[in-house]
């Protein structure tokens, strides 16, 4: 059994929040420094936002369309048909 739209949008913003969370995790008591001294930290952190952007890429037009206000919409590929 497939899921419904909205079903699909929750799962999507749940894992959104879940990878989020992960990069705050990683850079919890750590500094600029210690970050840009890190390339194993630097990995993982832009692994967890490129996980956020694509699950962003995936919600459904619809959803988007009702919080255009949100900036992370400028983060979402373009390459889908129809979106400006």
């Amino acid at each position: 059994m497939s899921m419904t739209p909205a079903e699909r949008d929750a799962a999507l913003l749940l894992d959104m929040l879940t990878w989020a969370g992960h990069a705050a995790d990683l850079l919890e008591n750590m500094d600029e420094v210690a970050f840009r001294a890190s390339e194993l930290h630097q990995a993982a952190v832009t692994r967890c936002v490129a996980v956020v952007g694509e699950a962003a890429g995936r919600l459904s037009l619809t959803l988007q369309d009702q919080y255009p206000h949100i900036p992370g919409h400028s983060i979402i590929p373009k390459y889908r048909v129809g979106r400006p």
